[in-house]
């Protein structure tokens, strides 16, 4: 009970990212030490809980709609993407249709990752009538899974799924 460790390697699966990508592997660690279990503190009346402990770990986000990293197809009728052939043309019969994009393939789309550290002290005084900790948190996601608009005006789709690596979210 004076010194802890826990150590934990998770690997996750999912079906929403491509071949390429689909698990994603996460360790964490964690350390703590109870200090009031040491020889110098074994005596103290007033305190009566000191615990400093620290951990590091990674946790993986999949929040994305599924299949978005399939092509995804519909016909032009159906959205009017048409352009008339004949100038008197009436009724969609008069219109040449097609196959046209609703969705562009990503395969290579990868987990977003959360990186988080955290250090605190935990206390406990006069019999355990005054308790505590004090805490130092981060966490910063990276890989963030966006769904963007191209950069491109001419594509096939207005928007498309995909990992933006230049972007860090920090809590």
């Amino acid at each position: 009970g004076k010194y802890l460790l826990t150590a934990t390697m998770r690997a996750d699966g999912s079906s929403k990212f491509g071949a390429n990508n689909q698990y994603g592997y996460f360790p964490s660690f964690a350390l703590g030490w109870n200090i009031t279990e040491e020889a110098f503190l074994a005596n103290s009346t007033i305190l009566n809980v000191l615990k400093l402990r620290a951990s590091w770990g990674q946790t993986g986000n999949q929040e994305i709609p599924s299949k978005i990293t399939q092509s995804s197809f519909t016909e032009s009728r159906d959205n009017n993407d048409t352009y008339p052939l004949d100038p008197n043309a009436t009724t969609l019969d008069d219109y040449p249709y097609g196959t046209i994009f609703t969705r562009l393939a990503n395969p290579d789309i990868q987990w977003e990752v959360s990186t988080q550290t955290d250090v605190g002290l935990d206390f406990a005084l006069f019999d355990y009538r005054l308790t505590g900790a004090f805490d130092f948190f981060r966490k910063t996601s990276e890989n963030i899974l966006l769904e963007v608009v191209p950069a491109d005006p001419i594509q096939p789709t207005a928007t498309f799924w995909t990992n933006v690596p230049d972007i860090e979210i920090q809590n």
